[in-house]
């Protein structure tokens, strides 16, 4: 059989040079078939992805919805997959690494170790970050995995990143950057024939010995959101090598620390349908309330059929939030003034375990009526130097004792 040498390349396929790949092949069948070039590679090994897959064996396992549950919104909808190859990119100083860091706040405060690849910066700036939004510093030394490379990723680098992260239990790992992590072993970020192989040989071989996803914080060449534009900068294998999906960063007011800002995530690709590209999906914004930090991502009206993919774990332990809140408060009234947000979220997380960013949703949402509440059972009132005060209101279903 002759090989074939396929020349171009569109942004949903999976082939390059070295593999000879048919171009009619399904992509997901291949999706492990790209490894380093090793000469230390048992033949028997390479020959071994591509034997025929058992479908009616793959079928009896059952076959699931594939739904985002990472870098979750404020009503539990998430942005980025587990266990697929995820992008965030932008042009410079859009708010990247503040998306990051809101990342692995949500894997910490889930109890669930995540691992950082950083091979921009050392541990202070993230560790800077995730104190300032709320991270518990004991959960910190607990969950987070920090790597610092100064060297190419060998076989024997990623071996060891993998070995760690097993160790550790990570689930999910985040790489900042994919450009800095190129130049360490100068590959072409243009170079077709160069990125393809780096990607599966570092990135996929990350998933698909840890069963985590990975993450890849990228740059891209313009600050615009135009159709031809939602792509990082380089390699169209860059967003071929894309199984979860690819956000684009466009900002709204660059965050300042002291002042805050505000970001849109604009859908560049979704390899699984779930947001179509070009849309504004999801708000993130920083805002400081006194010293305090908030840093919230707030869904834009888009991807309401994946409201079902909330775990009914999660509904229970938003309704658990809101029933603390008010006990909090009803508690405090009978001795106090109402409290400050940022006493009200010290005093909810001496009584349960839930992160900032979910008590302030859940506070947020008590402001407002509702179907089962009529009127709403918090009220805010104003306190001194524009600071926010709330207590219990006296409402039907929330009547304080």
């Amino acid at each position: 059989m002759a090989e074939m040498k396929c020349e171009t390349y569109s942004d949903d396929e999976y082939r390059w040079d070295q593999l000879h790949v048919a171009p009619d092949l399904d992509p997901d069948v291949i999706d492990r078939l790209v490894a380093e070039d090793d000469p230390d590679v048992d033949d028997d090994d390479t020959l071994a992805s591509f034997r025929a897959v058992d479908v009616s064996a793959f079928r009896a396992g059952g076959i699931e919805l594939t739904m985002p549950t990472t870098m979750r919104t404020s009503d539990g909808v998430g942005l980025l997959y587990t266990d697929r190859l995820n992008y965030i990119f932008s042009g410079p100083g859009a708010g990247k690494s503040w998306a990051l860091a809101y990342v692995v706040r949500e894997k910490i405060e889930n109890s669930e170790a995540i691992a950082v690849i950083d091979v921009e910066d050392t541990l202070a700036p993230l560790l800077e970050r995730l104190t300032q939004i709320g991270v518990d510093p004991v959960a910190l030394d607990r969950y987070l995995l920090f790597i610092h490379p100064a060297a190419p990723f060998t076989t024997a680098a990623v071996e060891l990143v993998i070995d760690q992260m097993v160790e550790r239990g990570a689930v999910h790992a985040c790489l900042d950057s994919l450009g800095e992590a190129f130049a360490l072993e100068g590959v072409g970020e243009n170079n077709d024939d160069q990125v393809g192989p780096w990607v599966g040989g570092v990135l996929r071989r990350i998933i698909n010995q840890t069963g985590a996803g990975v993450t890849v914080v990228d740059h891209s060449t313009n600050t615009g959101a135009k159709d031809g534009e939602l792509r990082p900068s380089g390699s169209k294998r860059k967003t071929a090598g894309v199984t979860g999906a690819s956000w684009f960063v466009k900002v709204i007011k660059p965050f300042v620390k002291g002042q805050g800002g505000k970001v849109q995530f604009i859908c560049a690709k979704d390899r699984h349908g779930n947001f179509r590209r070009g849309d504004a999906c999801a708000e993130m914004e920083m805002a400081y309330v006194l010293d305090e930090c908030l840093l919230t991502l707030t869904r834009l009206g888009v991807g309401d059929h994946l409201d079902d993919a909330r775990s009914d774990f999660q509904e229970r332990k938003y309704q658990e939030v809101k029933a603390t809140i008010i006990a909090v408060l009803r508690a405090h009234q009978r001795v106090d003034d109402p409290l400050s947000k940022s006493a009200l979220i010290g005093k909810v997380r001496d009584k349960m375990k839930a992160s900032t960013s979910l008590i302030g949703d859940a506070l947020e949402s008590l402001l407002h009526a509702d179907a089962e509440h009529p009127d709403p059972p918090v009220i805010e009132t104003a306190g001194p130097r524009n600071s926010r005060l709330f207590h219990a209101a006296e409402v039907e279903g929330w009547t304080r004792e």
